[in-house]
């Protein structure tokens, strides 16, 4: 068992140092001797969440980067603490338990604030480029439904960083970034391609379209030709609860809409009684135009058996 006292110590450590660096915020030598401590005692562990690593690496990269004397550590500090989240984020993809999802929802936080923070960086410089790749990750790695049920995990993040204006991710700040920064065609690309992966940024880029494209030809035209410009969906069978076959290739000429949920999943839960809905009033009556297939992730068939029978 690991003593008591020593995970305190360690938590502590990274605390201690950014108030250290607070201290000597005016002092270059001292500030730049405190920073490479931490760099190399904190970056180089593998208890970022325990220690909230990156909230003080991003704590410590807000006083020193308006330094000029401080540019490159700076650079680096901030690089590193990227790259850091980008390895711990990779045992964090899929959502699972309560505690997973704070953690989860912790480490996307901190990532997408990261890349808003570089992102900043190279606008300043003029950049367009290499910010519009920042910023979209920062937009990517937003909160999301799941996040939104954990956001314990990173409330006090948003407080300590003073990104209250950002709790809900960096979405609508890249969208206006590329309407502001972009050329028009450059921009319309990307948000074509958002639109076409999250169709909640649809009506965005209706409006983005009808402002500077509109003399060329429809909106709805354009987006017909976008739709079927898409790469054909691979065909698949899934076996249904009812042990009867579900097969893509059975569904020509159909809307198909796939539900992705599971029992764990408590936005997926709240969403069940509209799925329902949906089902007897869309999918049961125009079944020769529409298909619903609803999945349940990570999950068992027991779990989601039980759920069903209890909530039909």
């Amino acid at each position: 068992m690991q003593d008591t006292s020593q995970v305190i110590l360690q938590a502590l450590e990274p605390i201690v140092l950014w108030i250290n660096i607070q201290e000597n915020e005016n002092n270059p030598a001292e500030l730049s001797r405190l920073v490479k401590e931490f760099v190399n005692t904190q970056l180089n562990t593998d208890e970022w969440y325990e220690n909230r690593t990156a909230r003080y690496s991003l704590l410590i990269y807000l006083i020193i980067q308006p330094k000029p004397e401080l540019a490159s550590q700076a650079h680096s500090l901030l690089t590193q603490t990227i790259k850091g989240l980008q390895t711990q984020l990779k045992e964090y993809v899929l959502p699972g338990e309560a505690v997973h999802n704070q953690k989860r929802a912790w480490y996307r936080y901190v990532y997408a604030y990261s890349n808003f923070l570089q992102g900043d960086k190279y606008k300043r410089k003029g950049n367009m480029g290499e910010a519009e790749i920042y910023y979209r990750t920062a937009a990517e790695y937003s909160p999301d439904a799941i996040d939104k049920t954990a956001k314990p995990g990173y409330e006090y993040d948003i407080s300590f960083l003073g990104t209250a204006a950002y709790s809900d991710g960096f979405k609508e700040h890249y969208l206006a970034f590329l309407e502001t920064s972009f050329n028009t065609d450059e921009a319309l690309k990307v948000l074509t391609a958002l639109a076409l992966s999250d169709a909640t940024h649809l009506t965005r880029l209706k409006d983005f379209y009808n402002g500077h494209f509109a003399s060329q030809e429809s909106f709805d035209i354009y987006w017909k030709k976008q739709l079927k410009a898409l790469p054909i969906a691979p065909v698949f069978t899934m076996k249904q609860l009812n042990t009867v076959d579900f097969s893509l290739e059975s569904q020509k000429g159909k809307w198909v809409l796939l539900d992705f949920w599971g029992t764990w999943c408590e936005p997926c839960m709240k969403e069940m009684p509209q799925m329902q809905a949906f089902y007897r009033e869309i999918s049961i009556k125009h079944s020769d135009k529409i298909a619903l297939l609803t999945i349940a992730c990570q999950d068992t068939e027991t779990k989601v058996k039980t759920y069903l029978n209890k909530n039909r």
